[in-house]
């Protein structure tokens, strides 16, 4: 199999590689709540609405929740100005995962 922009794991739950995070997010597209609406195209995909992600580790770890939140169009990913990291407000093509 080829390289593509996320990965269907099943059930329809997709999955990305976050560069901001440096990590996998799941995206659901069926069944109850959330669920995101999707264009069904693996290497130009778009997903509505926003996605947000946060993250909260123990007081030890992180005192502070990490929050990603984006917009999927067309295989860009449009990190929002709210994002904790390093990439927010700034708009990539998607990263290709194996």
């Amino acid at each position: 199999m080829g390289k593509t922009k996320l990965t269907n794991i099943g059930h329809g739950l997709y999955e990305i590689f976050c560069e901001g995070c440096k990590e996998s997010h799941h995206i659901n597209t069926v069944g109850e709540h959330p669920v995101w609406e999707f264009n069904g195209n693996l290497d130009k995909p778009t997903f509505k609405p926003s996605v947000r992600v946060t993250t909260q580790y123990s007081a030890e770890e992180n005192p502070n929740p990490t929050m990603c939140h984006f917009v999927i169009t067309d295989g860009k990913i449009a990190f929002c100005d709210d994002c904790t990291h390093e990439l927010k407000s700034q708009t990539l093509e998607l990263k290709e995962i194996e």
